[in-house]
């Protein structure tokens, strides 16, 4: 792993897929839905559920979001920003 973590959530008819990518391992399991109109707690909840182990071992964390997704801060999330 080289430290580094990437995740891009991008949505799907139902819910949203997410890519993450390590260095060394990808995965693109099914995520909850997210939306913009969600609690910033909810929100970590879906993203950390979907990743916590890639999350909790990288020292860098990039999102790139797609659509309406732009609008949620990521690392502002609650759990996330104590971390980063």
């Amino acid at each position: 792993m080289s430290g580094a973590l990437s995740i891009v959530f991008f949505p799907r008819s139902v819910g949203s897929a997410r890519f993450a990518d390590d260095g060394d391992e990808d995965s693109v399991p099914q995520a909850s839905a997210l939306s913009v109109r969600q609690t910033p707690a909810k929100l970590a909840a879906i993203v950390l559920d979907s990743c916590r182990r890639q999350i909790d071992l990288a020292r860098q964390l990039g999102f790139l979001p797609y659509k309406d997704l732009r609008g949620i801060d990521f690392h502002a999330l609650p759990t996330i920003s104590r971390r980063y």
